[in-house]
């Protein structure tokens, strides 16, 4: 009996992780696009490694208060190529101007609210070419709820900055 729980246990664990992955997955696939400026920053956390702090351009119109860390429902209104041009917690400020989102947003310390995340960890190499990134896209849910699917440039095409991991291929980088 005593070796049956922990093998239970384990096998509820990837069940459970299991569903989040898909639920997760179904979520990039079947939610909107839709595409936020940058305006990145490029720092480098010794513990850590590379990462890119990211900061958006939501262009807000109005203010809200609410407590750090909570969630906010929002409105994005979005132009022919899915591209944030403004965002409001009130509907009715973007009415009749275009085609309008749901956004949740979390709400930071002393700083505007950001969607989904605020840091962006990558290979150790990789910094000169998400530089690059203009867009962060995110695909978002009926809810508004949304999910960081990729950091895209000027003409919204993915970096593919992956393809440029020489240790993922065997490939040793030389000493500087």
């Amino acid at each position: 009996m005593k070796k049956i729980i922990p093998i239970f246990l384990a096998g509820l664990s990837l069940i459970l992780f299991g569903a989040l992955i898909a639920k997760n997955e179904q979520h990039l696939a079947t939610g909107q696009s839709i595409y936020v400026s940058l305006a990145p920053v490029d720092p480098r956390a010794l513990l850590q490694g590379d990462y890119m702090a990211l900061r958006y351009d939501l262009n807000f119109v109005g203010t809200v208060q609410a407590p750090r860390g909570a969630l906010a429902l929002a409105y994005v209104l979005i132009d022919s190529q899915e591209r944030v041009l403004k965002t409001s917690f009130k509907r009715q400020d973007l009415l009749g101007q275009g085609r309008i989102y749901p956004l949740q947003l979390k709400m930071g310390s002393g700083e505007l609210p950001f969607p989904a995340s605020d840091s962006y960890f990558f290979a150790e190499g990789l910094a000169s070419c998400y530089e690059q990134a203009r867009f962060a896209l995110f695909k978002v849910s009926a809810q508004g709820k949304p999910v960081l699917a990729d950091l895209v440039d000027e003409q919204l095409q993915s970096l593919n900055c992956e393809a440029q991991q020489k240790w993922q291929n065997g490939v040793k980088k030389s000493a500087i």
